[in-house]
């Protein structure tokens, strides 16, 4: 007899709220605890706010290069936030079993 192992991807409620949290742990005292994503972090505000100033003309690089950078640093944060929280809810789900 086998058991079916239920895995945090195949539930699409966990998935939105595995979401939510790595929004929510955007918030900078989260991200002062791992000092990596805090550089990220840091990272991702200070070339957010050089692709807004190079929109305005002060720029040493084109504005879709910063911008495409920031975007990746966001993605960053996010996805790693996002696989921090799938990680707690697989942790959660072994621990119920």
């Amino acid at each position: 007899m086998t058991s079916k192992t239920k895995s945090a991807f195949a539930d699409k409620k966990m998935i939105g709220r595995a979401i939510k949290e790595s929004f929510i742990k955007l918030n900078p005292k989260t991200q002062v605890q791992n000092p990596v994503m805090l550089l990220v972090y840091l990272s991702a505000i200070l070339t957010t706010v050089l692709w807004i100033v190079s929109l305005f003309g002060l720029k040493d690089a084109s504005s879709g290069y910063t911008f495409s950078i920031a975007v990746i640093l966001w993605f960053t944060c996010v996805f790693a936030n996002f696989a921090e929280a799938i990680a707690r809810v697989e942790e959660k789900l072994r621990l119920m079993r």
